[in-house]
């Protein structure tokens, strides 16, 4: 029970040193070892706020008789920012002082104080967040060059404050324009956290800039260039190579124009304006858009047929376009028959696809000539005196002077009937002509053998 109370005497007893010597502290402050330096710790891009500057010892207390000279730094290199020249602390005071500071830069930073003939004396403010200021500007993203007449490009913009933060805050929707004055849209949606990012298109070839404006604040982007395009329009049956695309500015473009098998360029025109047709176009120094267009016709061949012989071919001469088909037939005239094409086809019919102009020939064969006895169209009644066959006589006495009279010979040519015409009577008598030529001829040789007769001695007997 004694050694407890012994004890608890002894920590009593350290205590009341303990609490006497803090107090003899503290009623008798040391030299300062440490700066403290506060402030508010959300601020304002630009805008003036106060700093307190307290020299301290290493228990807290604030050294009254502090006269060193402090010198500030922060964590904020903005253009902009405004610190505290070098101060020396006055008695009168009494080691707290308060000063002016600026920061310009967004975010977390910090101010700080330090003894300038004691570097270890010092002290700082951290965690001081600094808002950026309203919006007094635009800035572009870079613009990349060379962008395409007509074609969408994408451009980001940022609303700043004027020490260059992202003007969070702003929400506006700014007017754009360009330098060729044909730049859509014309205005761009509302930012987001001071940002807009959106697909703008120009539509005029040439040098360019892109300005954004709401009111006083304002922007403008860097130079671009935008390349000119010639539009290609090409009809059926035919193409323009290379197709529709873009040219350096002030620079040259050829185009070659290609009809189809069977076609042809019917005709070329360049902005609309009819120039000579060719296989190729070349535009030069182009600056503005421009067009070609192209138009392409079938071709038309021409057909013609030659006959060799007697006969006739359908369809005869003509034009065709390309790929007819033209389907050909040989008929021949009386007294002859097809011999066959040029084409070395025997058929009376054939095809010709014209992809050319044409020509084909058709032949024709005379059929032999066969030699017959006209056959009369009536034949004709002969009525004849029948011939008298002289009879055989004895050799005659001299005294005998009586000469036998002449067989009478007659060759009656039998008339046509009566009802026909004279024109069949002639063609009648025209075929039996030789018939009576004979006949006379017969009865001429009668007569003069019976002439002879008469004259000779003894009577010829004709068997």
């Amino acid at each position: 029970m004694k050694k407890l109370q012994i004890i608890i005497i002894a920590l009593l007893i350290s205590l009341t040193i303990c609490a006497a010597a803090s107090m003899l502290a503290k009623a008798n402050p040391g030299s300062a070892t440490q700066l403290v330096v506060s402030s508010e710790t959300s601020q304002i891009a630009g805008v003036p706020f106060t700093v307190t500057v307290t020299a301290e010892d290493a228990h807290g207390n604030t050294i009254t008789e502090y006269t060193d000279t402090v010198n500030f730094t922060s964590s904020d290199s903005g253009t902009g920012v405004v610190l505290p020249s070098n101060y020396t602390f006055m008695p009168a005071d009494a080691g707290v002082a308060t000063f002016s500071v600026t920061l310009v830069t967004a975010g977390s930073q910090s101010i700080t104080a330090t003894d300038t003939s004691d570097s270890s004396i010092t002290g700082s403010q951290t965690g001081i967040m600094v808002d950026p200021a309203s919006a007094s500007t635009f800035s572009f993203g870079t613009v990349n060059s060379p962008q395409i007449t007509g074609d969408d490009f994408s451009i980001t913009i940022t609303a700043l404050d004027a020490y260059g933060n992202t003007a969070t805050n702003y929400i506006g929707k700014p007017i754009l324009s360009d330098l060729t004055g044909t730049i859509s849209p014309t205005s761009t949606s509302a930012f987001e956290d001071g940002v807009w990012t959106g697909s703008v298109a120009v539509t005029s070839a040439g040098s360019d800039s892109i300005t954004a404006t709401e009111g006083a604040i304002a922007g403008t982007s860097n130079s671009f260039t935008v390349n000119p395009v010639i539009t290609v329009m090409q009809g059926a049956n035919g193409a323009i190579n290379p197709g529709t695309t873009s040219v350096n500015y002030g620079g040259s473009k050829s185009f070659l124009i290609t009809p189809n098998t069977g076609y042809s360029i019917a005709s070329l025109t360049v902005d609309g304006s009819p120039v000579a047709v060719a296989s190729s176009y070349t535009f030069s120094n182009v600056q503005v858009n421009q067009t070609i267009t192209a138009t392409f016709a079938i071709n038309t061949y021409t057909f013609t047929v030659y006959i060799n012989g007697q006969g006739s071919v359908t369809p005869g001469n003509g034009t065709h376009p390309y790929g007819t088909v033209v389907n050909l037939t040989a008929t021949s005239a009386d007294g002859w028959t097809f011999g066959g094409w040029s084409n070395d086809a025997t058929s009376s019919t054939t095809t010709l696809t014209m992809d050319a102009d044409q020509t084909i020939t058709a032949n024709f064969i005379q059929n032999p000539q066969t030699t017959s006895t006209p056959t009369p169209t009536q034949t004709p009644t002969i009525t004849s005196t029948p011939t008298q066959t002289p009879t055989a006589t004895p050799t005659p006495s001299p005294a005998s002077t009586s000469n036998p009279s002449p067989t009478s010979i007659s060759t009656p040519i039998a008339k046509t009937k009566q009802n026909a015409t004279p024109a069949l009577a002639v063609a009648t008598m025209g075929q039996y002509l030789p018939v009576v030529a004979a006949a006379l001829i017969l009865g001429a040789v009668i007569i003069g053998l019976v002439i002879k007769r008469r004259k000779a001695p003894n009577i010829i007997v004709l068997s």
